[in-house]
């Protein structure tokens, strides 16, 4: 704590502009894109640690079989990441583009909160799908949002620290929901419900990033349709 404090005193009196320059929260939506990315990032990575222990300890699969049944996650977030460009450049909608990709988000997260022994890998294959291009839209759009209000100069240091954001984020969100899952498993010896318990959590950290979503303002000049 004492370094944190010493840190943001030294990067508030610093003539030379630091790594994360805190005088970039003042602009609403840059705070507003680095609380949904760090959130966004504990979410992501989060989840990423604990869908393969579930399916291995759970549901008996392999470390290969494990890893394998990631891949919906990785096509729906490039599909994602794909086709939510584009909406940006035509509409400017970030925060209902972002509003959207939470919820998928939020939905494909439920069934692995629910999820049982005999669960219907479909089911799950699905739902990790709908979340990757969840995760993928509200990536786009973070990103996209980042640099709204911010001059040229600034813009250096908004991507490091966009990027520092979301890397602490996926490792206070990973280190969270082990610790929770740890605990669980030593207090009932029952992997399912010790991981209903820790997706329960990450879904609440899917729903807590609602919040700043809603400070992301709609762009007023969408770029026009020229195709």
């Amino acid at each position: 704590m004492a370094l944190l404090v010493a840190y943001v005193v030294h990067a508030l009196r610093a003539r030379i502009t630091p790594v994360i320059d805190l005088r970039l929260f003042r602009i609403r939506s840059f705070s507003a894109a680095s609380t949904l990315l760090f959130l966004l990032g504990g979410s992501l990575f989060g989840t990423m640690f604990l869908v393969p222990l579930y399916y291995q300890q759970s549901c008996g699969a392999s470390v290969l079989h494990a890893g394998l049944l990631l891949a919906p996650r990785a096509l729906g977030s490039a599909l994602g990441l794909l086709f939510v460009g584009k909406l940006i450049d035509r509409t400017g909608a970030e925060r209902s583009l972002t509003l959207t990709g939470m919820a998928m988000v939020t939905v494909g997260t439920i069934p692995y909160a629910l999820a049982g022994p005999h669960t219907s890998q479909l089911l799950l294959g699905t739902a990790l799908f709908v979340s990757g291009a969840g995760i993928g839209a509200v990536l786009m759009t973070a990103m996209t949002a980042t640099y709204r209000e911010l001059s040229a100069e600034q813009m250096a240091a908004a991507t490091s620290a966009s990027r520092i954001f979301q890397q602490v984020g996926g490792s206070f969100g990973t280190v969270v929901l082990a610790i929770i899952l740890q605990h669980r498993l030593a207090a009932t010896h029952e992997p399912s419900g010790a991981f209903h318990h820790a997706f329960a959590w990450a879904l609440g950290l899917a729903v807590l990033a609602l919040v700043p979503t809603l400070l992301l303002a709609r762009r007023k000049n969408p770029t026009p349709d020229r195709d």
